[in-house]
């Protein structure tokens, strides 16, 4: 049978009768609760280190996205044109997911860059095969066209589910 604190380690609790007390805890039992706020923070600088690699990964996403495509995204969306934010939008989720993917099976932060610019990579190629069944397609995002935007952006979306998927090894 496992003693009052080995019993603590293994399930954290509050309770003054499972956490015998000494000199260093407090009567009312807050102690544990302590304890358990430390060691959640405890993963505080790790969650900084992939939030701001996801953060970074994205800016070069976007960067690196929309001077590929020869419709100017940005200037679209200030012009309140949806199809180019729908696009946009949707692509942003197909990059993200493997992001998302790699972060959570990346055994390190370069590991998870590395199958960010993949991710990057998969998702310019599938802007150029969506292109093929449909001829002018940035053309047509630039002139509003819903269809074409859609096309595109769950087709990005699509790729980018896949290559989450494919991430888990």
């Amino acid at each position: 049978m496992l003693s009052p604190v080995e019993l603590n380690l293994i399930w954290p609790c509050t309770d003054q009768r499972i956490v015998p007390s000494s000199r260093h805890m407090i009567r009312d039992g807050s102690w544990g609760a302590r304890r358990m706020i430390l060691q959640s923070l405890a993963g505080l600088p790790a969650f900084l280190v992939y939030f701001c690699t996801a953060l970074i990964a994205v800016v070069a996403y976007l960067f690196v996205y929309t001077r590929i495509t020869p419709h100017d995204e940005f200037q679209l969306i200030r012009d309140n044109d949806p199809a180019a934010a729908i696009a946009l939008g949707l692509s942003l989720l197909g990059f993200a997911l493997p992001v998302v993917s790699a972060i959570a099976h990346s055994a390190n932060v370069l590991d998870c860059l590395i199958w960010s610019i993949i991710a990057l990579i998969v998702q310019i190629i599938v802007y150029f095969i969506v292109k093929i069944p449909v001829p002018n397609l940035s053309g047509r995002i630039a002139a509003g066209e819903m269809a074409a935007a859609i096309w595109l952006g769950l087709s990005s979306l699509a790729a980018g589910a896949l290559n989450a998927a494919c991430m888990i090894y």
